[in-house]
């Protein structure tokens, strides 16, 4: 056996044994037809111990989703922990890199949690063991609330984490999703399958709900010191509208999370007139003026050097022109919904009504996404149908 195949072999030996895991996989699942849905018949759970002796038990989420340990724990800088990992069959991303910044035997701060489900819990537990802190001594930093970034929450908090920090979310009203599906056209286009994943994209706050004593909401400007780093919360709406980073000045370091991101799914809106593509863009070119020397990632190997930077920002940049300017050319004299704009602007693949509903759900916001940039920029016209579904035009 190489040292590659023994290192594949108890990354994923070790996610086994850590996962505690009740019955099987189905044979035949699809996964993604049911990305981010349990379904009973095959539903299985994690369990762990919490700080009180308790058994606790969350469910499996993702349960075609595998994962390798790509390494755990390297010390990227002094008291800088980064741990990586490959992901199979989770369709937002193929790894997932997870950060700790710990001042050995006195306090720590986990820059993302990962999710049981995608990338275990070691690299947590692990951190803490080599460092001699406890988890009594952990604060967590949330960049934002979706499944890769904050699925592990419970497990620190129940484990004995004091404090997450976290920007405070918008509270979708009770007919959120509803409404989004009239706005985009969907329901005038008939019967839709997509409740559910919107539910799950949007209303994050039902995560929190008893755990709120632990959680401070922080925004621009605020800092948290961790041994000798100096860390200021900078506020980068884009990726979703409460995304947050972390920023060392003096030593040129940006905890980046997914703001600083050059793969799919880029930037999926749901509520109109936020200016989220647009406030992304701005909050990238922003990034430049800041001298940075090392960029993290929670889904790329870190950016080391202003040049290099500098360069992959402008190419994430570069890379919205094309899709832009595509969106445009699909406007019409004629107003058109999100829904039908969607559909011709994604008019090469399969029919859309064979598509996976998350995928249509993915494309669905990320359609919206260029049509309020256009509307934003005084490229589009946009009215509001009787029925409250958003129409574009050419202006």
């Amino acid at each position: 056996m190489t040292n590659e195949e023994h290192t594949t072999n108890t990354g994923v030996r070790k996610a086994q044994e850590r996962l505690h895991i009740d019955n099987t996989t189905k044979s035949g699942f699809n996964a993604l037809d049911s990305i981010g849905k349990s379904d009973s018949s095959h539903a299985r759970c994690f369990t762990y111990v919490a700080s009180d002796g308790s058994q606790k038990k969350l469910p499996i989420v993702y349960p075609e989703v595998s994962y390798v340990t790509n390494f755990l724990l390297n010390e990227d800088l002094p008291e800088i922990y980064h741990s990586s990992f490959a992901i199979d069959n989770f369709y937002f991303a193929d790894r997932i890199d997870e950060f700790a910044v710990v001042d050995p035997g006195a306090n720590a701060l986990f820059i993302d949690v990962g999710a049981y489900d995608l990338c275990g819990v070691e690299f947590l537990d692990e951190a803490l063991v080599r460092t001699g802190t406890a988890w009594e001594d952990v604060n967590v930093f949330l960049t934002h609330s979706h499944d890769d970034h904050d699925g592990n929450l419970a497990y620190c908090l129940d484990r004995g984490a004091k404090r997450v920090f976290m920007k405070e979310l918008h509270q979708f009203g009770p007919n959120a999703v509803q409404d989004i599906l009239t706005q985009w056209g969907v329901v005038r286009a008939g019967e839709s399958e997509l409740s559910f994943y919107i539910e799950r994209l949007v209303n994050r706050c039902e995560r929190f709900k008893g755990y709120e004593d632990w959680i401070t909401f922080v925004g621009d400007g605020d800092a948290i010191d961790v041994g000798d780093y100096h860390l200021e919360v900078i506020e980068t709406p884009g990726h979703t509208a409460s995304h947050l980073c972390l920023i060392e000045r003096e030593k040129g370091i940006l905890f980046a999370g997914d703001h600083v991101l050059d793969t799919a799914p880029g930037i999926m809106s749901f509520t109109a007139d936020v200016r989220q593509l647009q406030r992304f863009l701005a909050n990238l070119a922003y990034l430049k003026s800041l001298d940075l020397e090392r960029v993290f990632m929670c889904h790329h190997e870190p950016l080391i050097g202003a040049p290099t930077i500098n360069a992959f920002i402008e190419k994430i940049i570069a890379s919205y022109e094309r899709p832009i300017n595509k969106m445009f050319t699909m406007l019409e004299d004629a107003p058109l919904t999100v829904n039908e704009l969607a559909q011709k602007y994604y008019f090469y693949l399969p029919s859309w009504d064979d598509q996976p509903p998350i995928l249509q759900v993915r494309r669905l916001a990320i359609a919206f996404s260029y049509l309020e940039y256009l509307y934003d920029m005084g490229k589009a016209e946009r009215q509001v149908a009787e029925d409250g579904a958003l129409l574009y035009m050419l202006k």
